[in-house]
Formats: structure tokens, sequence, C-alpha cells
């Protein structure tokens, strides 16, 4: 997706909430910032961030039991 986004818009087209929050014709942007977020979650994911990073975050809102 970050390499190639051209070909992922011609196979999926520009997306409305894409147009909405980049602007029309700039559906590359969107699917490579798609692209660097999953990116960055595998990487999270693969060091085991991830779960103390959603702790972190929704520790106010869930009950600690």
């Amino acid at each position: 997706m970050v390499l190639k986004p051209r070909w992922f818009l011609a196979m999926i087209g520009e997306q409305a909430w894409s147009i909405k929050v980049f602007g029309h014709g700039h559906g590359t942007t969107a699917y490579q910032t798609i692209g660097i977020i999953v990116i960055l979650v595998g990487f999270l994911l693969m060091f085991g961030f991830f779960p103390k990073i959603i702790t972190s975050i929704f520790s106010s809102i869930l009950p600690t039991a």
C-alpha cells in the first residue's frame, strides 16, 4: 500500500471518506496512510508493545480487577 498506492486506487477506487478527509484526488495519500498505520501496528504486535499501549490508553475507562 505504501510503495504502490496507485495500484490499490485502481483496484479499489477512491472512497468517499478519503475524499472528505484528504480532498479529491488524494486517494493515494489515504492508501499510503493506511499502509503506514498497518506497518506500525504490525511492529507493535510483533514486539509485544500493542497490549501495553492499549492497556495504558484504556486504563482510565476499564475497571481494574
